[in-house]
C-alpha cells in the first residue's frame, strides 16, 4: 500500500514523504501517515482484504497552494481502482490549519483517506 501511494503522488511534482522530511524540501510538501488499520480477519486466518485509515499533509506556503494541491492529491486517490494492491481509496475528511514558527507561517490541508488494500 506504502509504495502505491508514493507511486501515485509523486508524479504530482512534489516531495512525498512518509512520515516526515529528513531534510529541508521545498514546498508544496506532502507527507503520509498510517493513522488506524485494524486487521481483517476470518475464521480461516487473516483476511485478504484491509482498510487502513491514512492521513496526508500537505504543507505550503499560501492557502491556495495548500488547497489546490490537497485537491489534486484527492482527484488522484480517488482515481485508484485495483492497482499495486490497492483496491480503492475514499477521501472521508478535508480541514484547513496553518502554524507559525520564528515569524514563517506554513499553511497546511490535511486530508484523511480509507484504504483498502490487498494485504
Amino acid at each position: 500500500m506504502e509504495e502505491t501511494l508514493f507511486q501515485v503522488l509523486s508524479p504530482l511534482g512534489h516531495p512525498v514523504v512518509w512520515g516526515v522530511f529528513d531534510e529541508e524540501q521545498p514546498y508544496p510538501q506532502i507527507s503520509l501517515q498510517q493513522i488506524s488499520g485494524p486487521g481483517n480477519h476470518t475464521l480461516t486466518g487473516r483476511g485478504g482484504i484491509e482498510t487502513a485509515r491514512v492521513q496526508i499533509n500537505v504543507d505550503a506556503e499560501t492557502y491556495l497552494d495548500a488547497r489546490d494541491t490537497a485537491a489534486q492529491i484527492a482527484l488522484a486517490l480517488e482515481a485508484i481502482r485495483n492497482t499495486g494492491g490497492i483496491v480503492r481509496c475514499y477521501e472521508l475528511n478535508r480541514r484547513a490549519a496553518h502554524s507559525a514558527a520564528d515569524g514563517d507561517v506554513i499553511r497546511r490541508f490535511s486530508l484523511d483517506f480509507k484504504v483498502r488494500y490487498r494485504a
